[in-house]
């Protein structure tokens, strides 16, 4: 939606990939793996939970009534 939640965690889901890239050729890094994983996971699920958030407020707005003058 382009808020500035969604930025950040756009761009923290963006470090964590780089650091799965840097971290996929390591031995005995599974553990490392699996908690970078979840991690991309968890703040994909926060990104999905403000675009759903940033829909039903601009929902709200638009059906609010306009102030009378």
């Amino acid at each position: 939606m382009g808020s500035a939640t969604c930025l950040h965690l756009i761009e923290s889901k963006s470090h964590i990939e780089a650091a799965m890239v840097g971290v996929a050729h390591l031995e005995d890094a599974e553990s490392l793996k699996h908690q970078l994983r979840c991690i991309h996971r968890q703040l994909e699920a926060m990104h999905e939970m403000e675009i759903h958030a940033a829909s039903r407020r601009a929902v709200v707005d638009v059906l609010k009534p306009s102030s009378v003058r």
